[in-house]
């Protein structure tokens, strides 16, 4: 790995980190790093599968959808909705983003993962939805 990998890497582990708690939740029991093709970093997660978005073709994990947010420095906070061919993303944004390379991302990243075709959306909101007992926001929310 080259030294820039290495600080993407940190700053990924940091912004997963401060997105989880500071601890990985209590389903997932191991998550491990590893480079991909075309500069991507692949999740391996050992843990719950319930949240798995399950296309005809693949199953993908969250984490192929959530890396290229979390490493966007302008998304504070984002949710995704599984859609039947890909995935809407919701963001809520701090300063400025772009838009369609970030959208690029994600599309590329379900494309590695075995979408053929997928179709990403994005849009900015102000506020994600919560849980009104719990003021949680579900990040991935499968079909």
């Amino acid at each position: 790995m080259t030294a820039t990998t290495m600080t993407d890497l940190d700053l990924l582990r940091a912004r997963m980190a401060a997105a989880l708690g500071g601890q990985l939740p209590g389903h997932v029991r191991r998550l491990a790093w590893s480079p991909a093709a075309g500069g991507f970093l692949r999740a391996s997660v050992e843990g719950r599968a319930d949240d798995l978005f399950r296309y005809p073709a693949a199953s993908v994990h969250p984490f192929v959808i959530g890396t290229p947010l979390l490493r966007a420095p302008a998304v504070r906070e984002f949710q995704v909705r599984q859609t039947e061919r890909g995935a809407d993303l919701a963001v809520v944004v701090d300063g400025g983003l772009d838009a369609a390379a970030l959208t690029a991302d994600v599309r590329d990243g379900l494309r590695q993962a075995g979408l053929p075709g997928p179709q990403v959306t994005l849009r900015r909101v102000e506020t994600l939805d919560r849980d009104p007992l719990t003021g949680k926001a579900r990040r991935f929310i499968p079909l």
